[in-house]
């Protein structure tokens, strides 16, 4: 489709022109904190490393969209902001990670393993090495966090402008780790309706990779809050299409193309839209072996494709393809209601239309 082409061509385009900006950003803060002390050293690199690794920066071109949607003409002007949005999103990783107990994220190491190299080194019990890794990559979030909200005192605007720009920011930060609370609780509940599910997608997802960015930008240009309501009647809807088909991929997608393990959602017995609508369109024996098989750290492989066969048999995999499907559809018609710049218009629609087909 048109779109979808004009959206990847910009994504492609502005994240050449970030990255390098990114790169710089980076290593300017990691001379800094090497003047402190060499751990500032250490947890400054392994940031600037894990960061970038890898990613769409669909976040950050949020916030440039964002800008550029309420008027914005100097979208390099933004770039620090855009830069806080993608820290913010590596401290979010990197304690996810720990969380999930994972150990690949962008086909690299997850955090806590980068250090068991060191670890092996200084410790000999598996528990102690264990720790020190957990507590070492806890720290790079926490500091990688910090970096997220100082980098919006290098936009040069007004200071309310900033200001109100910073509290879009942490509240971000809330609604994610909120979701994530629910997250975590969610699989230990006997009954798990979709609502519950949906406002984790809303909090953990909609408002923290769609919403929160365009939002942000928004704020950058000086925009008023009857707009930023009805840029939300886009973001919404797209931005939990991209957590579903985000579910869809981590159960059915190639782990080489998405850089994590495929079958760490089921083994940890993640409740998602999938799990929900399984159990109840698949009848009573499909719920008890799902009952049975997810959350399962030692689930063979034969029992994992016994859960994805459930999940395409019960009709819960349609179900899921035609929920994002709908979504797409009601977030492309809100855009269409939007006085918002055409060209901005243009790729925020390809981008709908990206995250319903995306594979990866």
């Amino acid at each position: 489709m048109e779109t979808i082409e004009r959206a990847r061509q910009y994504f492609v385009e502005f994240k050449m022109a970030f990255e390098s900006y990114f790169n710089s950003y980076l290593n300017e803060k990691l001379k800094g904190l090497t003047k402190i002390d060499a751990m500032g050293q250490v947890l400054a690199e392994k940031i600037r490393d894990f960061s970038v690794s890898g990613g769409k920066r669909i976040r950050a071109a949020m916030v440039v969209l964002g800008y550029q949607a309420g008027g914005g003409n100097k979208p390099d002007d933004v770039f620090p902001a855009a830069a806080g949005t993608e820290l913010l999103h590596s401290f979010l990783l990197i304690h996810d990670d720990i969380i999930d107990l994972s150990e690949i994220r962008r086909s690299q190491p997850t955090m806590h393993k980068m250090f068991e190299a060191w670890s092996s080194r200084i410790l000999k019990s598996d528990a102690e090495r264990q720790h020190f890794c957990q507590s070492m990559a806890i720290l790079v979030g926490d500091l990688s966090f910090v970096m997220a909200t100082e980098a919006l005192t290098h936009v040069d605007l007004p200071a309310e402008i900033i200001i109100r720009a910073f509290q879009k920011l942490c509240a971000i930060g809330i609604d994610t780790v909120i979701g994530q609370g629910l997250d975590i609780v969610l699989p230990f509940e006997k009954e798990v309706s979709e609502e519950a599910v949906m406002q984790i997608y809303l909090l953990k997802t909609a408002k923290y990779t769609i919403e929160g960015p365009l939002h942000i930008g928004l704020l950058l240009s000086g925009a008023n809050e009857r707009l930023l309501k009805e840029v939300s009647k886009y973001a919404i809807p797209v931005g939990i299409s991209f957590q579903i088909q985000d579910d869809i991929l981590g159960v059915f997608g190639s782990e080489e193309e998405l850089g994590k393990s495929v079958t760490s959602d089921i083994k940890e017995g993640k409740q998602t839209l999938l799990t929900v609508a399984a159990r109840k369109l698949g009848g009573i024996d499909c719920k008890k072996r799902l009952d049975l098989l997810l959350g399962n750290p030692q689930i063979s492989l034969i029992d994992i494709e016994e859960v994805r066969e459930i999940m395409r048999t019960s009709g819960a995999l349609d179900y899921a393809h035609s929920y994002v499907k709908s979504l797409t559809e009601e977030g492309k018609k809100q855009l269409k209601e939007l006085s918002i710049n055409a060209n901005v218009k243009q790729i925020l629609e390809g981008l709908a239309d990206y995250i319903a087909e995306r594979t990866f």
